[in-house]
């Protein structure tokens, strides 16, 4: 209790706020998660960019974990904190003893599926000319339809679909926002 009481910081105390940032960044992902649900105080404390940037710099120094698309200084408090959490519900989820894999295979896929930046969307196209999105952050992953294709690609040969458009992602949107261009 008493490095709880350190952390919020009474009157008595004289160290300054910077400090107490400082030791919030030393605690683990779960300590801070859990540390949020107790007061205002450490709700704001425990949202500080710092904080996240430093657990951020602390994980891209593991080997295995996939690099951010953009320098980190170009990305908000927020967003690091998503990162940050994505990569260690990964970490968590591939440590446990309980990992079971399950193996599914999406019928009438007419192409590899793209996975597009920032690791979140993984599109695919079906041969029942229908573009299909998986969000990957979701709890249960499954394909939704994006786009009926079959009145863009009149005469076309869907085979050669793939490799006639071309996708935008906006990385900064909080929903999946896709911009295509077909060409025919």
């Amino acid at each position: 209790m008493a490095s709880l009481t350190c952390l919020l910081g009474s009157p008595a105390h004289s160290h300054p706020f910077s400090k107490k940032l400082l030791s919030l960044c030393y605690l683990g992902v779960e300590s801070l998660l859990s540390l949020r649900q107790t007061c205002r105080t450490l709700q704001k404390a425990t949202s500080s960019r710092h904080i996240w940037l430093h657990l951020a710099r602390t994980l891209l120094s593991q080997s295995n974990v996939p690099r951010l698309e953009e320098p980190l200084d170009s990305y908000t408090g927020k967003e690091l904190e998503d990162w940050t959490l994505r990569r260690c519900r990964v970490q968590r989820a591939w440590s446990s003893s309980n990992l079971r894999f399950t193996r599914r295979t999406m019928q009438g896929l007419i192409s590899p599926p793209i996975l597009l930046p920032g690791g979140r969307w993984l599109l695919s196209m079906h041969e029942g000319d229908r573009l299909l999105v998986t969000d990957l952050d979701a709890r249960v992953l499954e394909p939704k339809t994006l786009v009926e294709v079959e009145e863009f690609i009149k005469g076309s040969n869907i085979s050669d679909l793939p490799d006639a458009f071309e996708v935008w992602v906006d990385p900064k949107a909080a929903h999946l926002i896709v911009g295509l261009f077909f060409v025919n």
